[in-house]
Formats: structure tokens, sequence, C-alpha cells
């Protein structure tokens, strides 16, 4: 091929980063008739070299030189580059980038790197990988996996599959079917937990976890919930902390009842005083404001003078 049709079929790239001669001239780039174009392309060849690769396959480079491809518009479909097959974009889809296999992109500056059938949906929107993961709002980010969603402003998932992360400025990531809808929550590894109702709440690991009082965690065992502010849920199953600041750590079905209240292993133990705590055994509720429970059934009173055990 040489060099002057060489110019003559990239001169449609030199026309799409030409948009206004003011512009055009800031930053040194050819502009004018197609005649006058070619003949400045002919002076700036030695920038570009043209050859073979390692196998053999048709190769460009460019040397010395930056590559701009943009539009100075927001909604006229054009500076985007399309990597890859099967790719869509719309009219009004501008300054974006593509690539991987059958990947869509909309909006402005909107963004897929790699992978098949994700979705960048709307502006600077971005997905990294994967397969069937979709960017939705504005400035979300889906890195990896299979189809994750993140559906509102500045949302986030990362791997993992059937992740949505649809709370403002939210995370999702690893495991599976974990749901994180609340603004600023986190629902991470695991399977089918969920970081939800208010806001700053976080569910790691387990299964079928439900943080949803605000700052509250729900960590690791099956099913467990801390639904009331800086409440606490770890381990174990079917453990409830729903008072503010109650916590329950592991044991089966135990209940954290009360403001302060702490439940600690056992099963079917309920703190149900202010402050109070059970510390294991099993069928033991402490009632009482600042009352302890400890084994299958001792018991101390409020100012724990005195204690006394039943077996």
């Amino acid at each position: 091929m040489s060099k002057s049709l060489l110019a003559i079929c990239i001169t449609t790239l030199i026309t799409l980063l030409a948009t206004s001669a003011a512009a055009d001239e800031s930053v040194g780039l050819c502009t004018g008739t197609d005649s006058q174009k070619i003949t400045c392309l002919n002076n700036k060849l030695e920038y570009l070299g043209i050859g073979t690769d390692a196998n053999s396959k048709p190769l460009m480079e460019i040397e010395g030189a930056n590559l701009i491809i943009h539009r100075a518009s927001l909604s006229d479909g054009t500076g985007n580059m399309v990597v890859g097959d099967g790719h869509s974009w719309t009219s009004t889809t501008t300054n974006g980038f593509v690539s991987g296999y059958s990947n869509s992109i909309t909006g402005y500056a909107a963004c897929i790197l790699g992978g098949y059938r994700n979705t960048a949906s709307t502006s600077y929107a971005t997905v990294v990988g994967g397969y069937y993961n979709t960017a939705s709002d504005s400035y979300t980010t889906v890195a990896g996996g299979y189809y994750n969603a993140a559906t509102n402003d500045y949302a986030t998932v990362s791997g993992g599959g059937y992740n949505t992360a649809s709370g403002q400025y939210s995370t999702a990531g690893g495991g599976a079917m974990n749901l994180a809808s609340s603004s600023y929550s986190t629902a991470v590894g695991g399977y089918d937990n969920e970081a939800t109702t208010n806001t700053y709440c976080i569910a790691v690991g387990g299964r079928g976890n439900t943080a949803s009082g605000q700052y509250s965690i729900a960590s690791g065992g099956y099913d467990n919930t801390a639904s009331n502010e800086y409440a606490s849920a770890f381990g174990g199953e079917m453990n409830l902390a729903d008072a503010s600041r109650s916590t329950c750590l592991g044991g089966y079905a135990n209940w954290a009842a009360a403001t302060n209240s702490v439940v600690s292993g056992g099963s079917t133990n309920k703190a149900s005083g202010s402050a109070s705590t059970v510390s294991g055994g099993y069928s033991n509720t402490a009632t009482g404001a600042y009352d302890w429970w400890g084994g299958s059934a001792c018991y101390c009173n409020v100012s724990g003078s005195s204690c006394w055990c039943t077996a």
C-alpha cells in the first residue's frame, strides 16, 4: 500500500479529529480541505509504521506521536473507539470505548473493557470484563463476574454472580445473589446476603444474612439479622440483634432484644434487659437491666452482688 493511498484511507479518522479549525490549530492537527489534509498527512507519515506482526498479520504502529479520538459535541454519536465485533452504540453515544464481543455502550464517555454481552447504558458508566454485566447509572462500575448490576449513582459490583448494588455509593462483590440496596451499604461474599433499608450497613459472607439498621453489620453464619442502628450479628444461625447497639455472637436462634444487650453462643437465649448479657447455655433469658445469665442456668442480679445456678 502506497503512502498516498494510506493517507486517503485514514482521512476519515483525521476528519473526526478536526472538529473545528480553531480547536485543531491549538493542538496542531491537520485541517482544511481533503487535499490539504492529505498533504499534511504526508508530512506526518514518519510517525506511522506498517508491517507484519509475529504471526504474519498486518500491523500498523504509531511511534513518537499521540492518537486522539474525540468529539466536542456531547450527543452526536461520534468520537467512539470500537474494538471487536458485534458491539452496539446509539446515535447519541459519544466519546465512548468498547472492546470484547457483542457489548453495548450508551451516553457520554461510557466504557466497556472486554467481556461478552455487557452493557454500560449511561454516561460515565464502566464495565470491565465478565459477561451479561450491567452498569446503568452515572459513574457506576461493574468489574468481572456475570449477571451483576450496578444501578444507582457511584455504585460498584466486583466479581461474583447475580450481585446487585442499587443504593447510591453502594458496593456488592464476590459470592452470588448479594444485594446492597441502601446508600453507602456493602454486601460482599457469601450467598444471598442483603445490606438494605438504612445507610452504612454491611453484610459480609455466610448465607441469607441481613443488615438493615444504620451502621449495622451481619457477618458469617446463616440467616442472621442485624436490624437496628449499630447492631451486630456474627456467625451462628438464625440469630437476631434488633435493638440499638445490640450484639449476637454465634449460637442458634439467639435474640439480643434490648439496647446494649449481648448474647454470646448457646441456643434460644434472649437478652431483653438494657445492657443485659447471656453467655451460652440454652433457653436463658436476662430480663433486667445489666442482668447476666451464664451456662445452662446461672444468674447474677443487677448489681452483680449475688449469683446462683440452678443446675
